[in-house]
């Protein structure tokens, strides 16, 4: 397996920087409040990659299949197919030109980028690493089975946060462009309805979830059964009890980087995932397991097996939009919509 997963990764990571240059367009169209752009990019980069896999995995006429390489290739493909279209759209009648008129970059605009986008970048970094690591702990604690069971968990909850998901990015566009305008209670009142709204939908896909575990379970995988499916169900129950504090803390982040605030949000995803979310899943391993770190040998786990790892999702979720919630009112007594309007050098 390993050999293989090296030869995917070896071809995808030619296409990352025409990914990242789609991601900034697609960034810009949501950033004007055209979102439709992005979702055209991304339906372009799916369906391709969809089309192109079984041509170059198993090989049609002229062209040889090539497996695992092939896979990856048609998803370089997807990835340049999205860019051409946003390129494409960038320039359209309708739209905003996103491209520069000249190639030229200040070093206060440099200095600008980078003070938003890296604290974005490092909240992905964070999410990433802990996700694996936990992945890890998981293994160790429930074998093929918990893995199973936070797989399916993992699966269902990203279709779940879709309506967050959304809204979080039109909020966040909508916060900015009213902060532009100068339009600073509106700003307000937009993170508070994209709470409302998020808080109520996701709290009703979280009833529907709590009531119907089984099916969801089954949904997704079929044959399962035994363990497996007992630890999908229990997972997919404590799950549902998180979503409404998903969904707050999602737009509650919105209005914060819409107010160009990123660094609240990773400070937020530091402290959940790192400080709450990873000790709380390690008490899930049997007491006999250490680890060996910087010389230093840790015995982390409680035995309290896979409950404490599915609870350390869920609590960490609500303690996050707790924490949020408390600074965001501080926040906005504060200063910060009134802060983020005026942006010396505009």
């Amino acid at each position: 397996m390993t050999p293989l997963a090296a030869t995917y990764l070896a071809t995808v990571v030619l296409g990352l920087p025409v990914a990242g240059m789609s991601d900034a367009l697609e960034g810009g169209f949501v950033g004007w409040g055209d979102s439709r752009a992005s979702l055209y990019v991304n339906v372009a980069t799916v369906l391709t990659n969809v089309a192109l896999d079984p041509v170059f995995i198993f090989g049609v006429g002229p062209v040889p299949g090539m497996g695992v390489r092939g896979a990856a290739l048609a998803t370089v493909a997807g990835y340049v197919a999205g860019f051409c279209l946003a390129v494409w759209l960038s320039v359209g009648r309708g739209r905003p030109s996103l491209l520069p008129s000249s190639p030229s970059l200040s070093a206060a605009e440099l200095r600008e980028l980078l003070a938003v986008g890296l604290p974005v970048t490092g909240r992905q970094v964070v999410r990433q690493t802990v996700r694996v690591l936990v992945v890890g702990v998981v293994a160790v604690t429930g074998g093929a089975a918990g893995l199973t069971a936070y797989t399916v968990g993992s699966r269902v909850a990203s279709v779940a946060v879709l309506p967050s998901v959304g809204l979080q990015q039109a909020t966040q566009s909508v916060v900015g462009q009213n902060l532009g305008a100068g339009n600073r209670s509106r700003a307000g009142h937009a993170t508070r309805v994209g709470v409302a709204l998020a808080v109520g939908a996701l709290a009703l896909l979280g009833v529907v979830q709590w009531a119907v575990p089984e099916t969801l379970a089954h949904l997704f995988v079929p044959g399962l059964s035994g363990t497996g499916r007992a630890l999908t169900v229990a997972y997919l129950t404590i799950l549902a009890y998180g979503y409404p504090a998903i969904g707050a803390a999602d737009l509650l982040v919105a209005g914060f980087d819409g107010a160009r605030r990123t660094r609240t949000s990773f400070v937020v995803d530091l402290l959940k995932y790192w400080g709450v979310r990873l000790p709380a899943a390690a008490l899930s391993l049997p007491t006999a397991f250490s680890v060996s770190l910087l010389g230093v040998t840790l015995s982390p786990g409680l035995g309290f097996g896979m409950a404490a790892i599915f609870w350390a999702v869920t609590g960490s979720n609500v303690l996050a939009a707790v924490g949020l919630g408390v600074y965001y009112r501080y926040a906005v007594r504060a200063g910060l919509f009134s802060q983020s309007a005026a942006v010396p050098g505009d």
